[in-house]
C-alpha cells in the first residue's frame, strides 16, 4: 500500500519558523485531515510537499522514492496533485475547456474528448459545460477545480480548504464528491476549517499548531485530546 512520508520538515521564512521538524504519514485509501488554527502551518506544510518551497530540512518520500528536490512539475508526473485555498482555474475559458486542459497533458488526445465528458458528468458540471468558469457559482469553481486535480489521474491529492466559503448545498456536493475517494487506491489529505466536516469525512486527523504537529490519530482519539481541546476546539478541560 503506498504512503506519502514527512520526515522532520522544517521551513523558515526569514526568522519566521512556519514548520518546525514536522513528521507525520498519509496512507492510500485513507481521508487524513490537517487542522490547526490559521498560521499553524498547513498551507506551507502542502506547499513544500507539492514542491512550490523547497523544506530547509527534512525529507519527502512517496511510496519510499525521495521526491525532497523534486520540482513542482516533476511530481506532477509522479501523480502528485492539489487544489488551492484561492480557487486556481482559467475563468475565461469555459467549464469543458478548463478539465481538457490537464487532460491534453495526462491523457491520449484520442482519450480527452470522452474523459472530459466523464468527469463533466462526475462532478455534477455537465450542465455548465460551455459555461465560461468565471461565470459559475463558487462552489461549483471548487468543484471544478477538484476535477482538474483528478484529471491527470494523481496518486496524492492535496486539497486545500475545499469547503471554505461555499453554501451549504454546495459544501454537500463537495464532502459528497472527497468520500468517493476513498478505494480509489489513492492518498488523499485535506486542510479544513470546519471541524463537522473533518469528522465526517477523516480517517485520520493531523492537529498543527506554531508550525508543529501536536497530535495525530483517529477522529475518537482527536475528540478526546485534552490538548487539542483546549487549543484547537476551545474547550474548557
Amino acid at each position: 500500500m503506498a504512503s506519502f512520508r514527512i520526515e522532520n520538515i522544517t521551513k523558515a521564512f526569514g526568522k519566521f519558523t512556519a514548520l518546525n521538524q514536522v513528521s507525520t504519514e498519509l496512507d492510500e485509501d485513507l481521508i487524513s485531515a490537517i487542522i490547526g488554527p490559521n498560521g499553524a502551518g498547513k498551507t506551507t506544510l502542502v506547499n513544500v510537499c507539492t514542491g512550490m518551497f523547497p523544506p530547509d530540512s527534512g525529507g519527502l518520500f512517496f511510496d519510499s522514492r525521495n521526491v525532497t528536490k523534486q520540482p513542482s512539475h516533476k511530481r506532477v508526473q509522479l501523480g502528485i496533485a492539489r487544489t488551492f485555498q484561492i480557487v486556481n482555474i482559467f475563468p475565461e475559458l469555459t467549464v469543458r475547456e478548463n478539465i481538457r486542459v490537464p487532460l491534453l497533458y495526462a491523457r491520449h488526445k484520442t482519450e480527452v474528448e470522452e474523459a472530459a465528458d466523464a468527469l463533466l458528468d462526475t462532478y455534477g458540471l455537465a450542465r455548465f459545460r460551455d459555461t465560461r468558469a468565471v461565470n459559475i457559482s463558487h462552489g461549483d469553481q471548487k468543484l471544478l477545480e477538484m476535477a482538474m486535480a483528478i484529471a491527470v489521474a494523481p496518486k496524492v491529492l492535496f486539497l486545500d480548504e475545499p469547503t471554505a466559503g461555499v453554501g451549504m448545498e454546495e459544501k454537500e456536493k463537495i464532502i459528497e464528491t472527497v468520500q468517493r475517494f476513498k478505494g480509489k487506491n489513492m492518498i488523499t489529505a485535506i486542510i479544513e476549517h470546519d471541524m463537522e466536516t473533518v469528522f465526517r469525512i477523516a480517517d485520520r486527523i493531523i492537529v498543527m499548531n506554531e508550525g508543529e504537529v501536536i497530535a495525530q490519530g483517529s477522529p475518537e482519539e482527536i475528540k478526546s485530546n485534552a490538548f487539542v481541546r483546549k487549543i484547537y476546539l476551545k474547550e474548557e478541560v
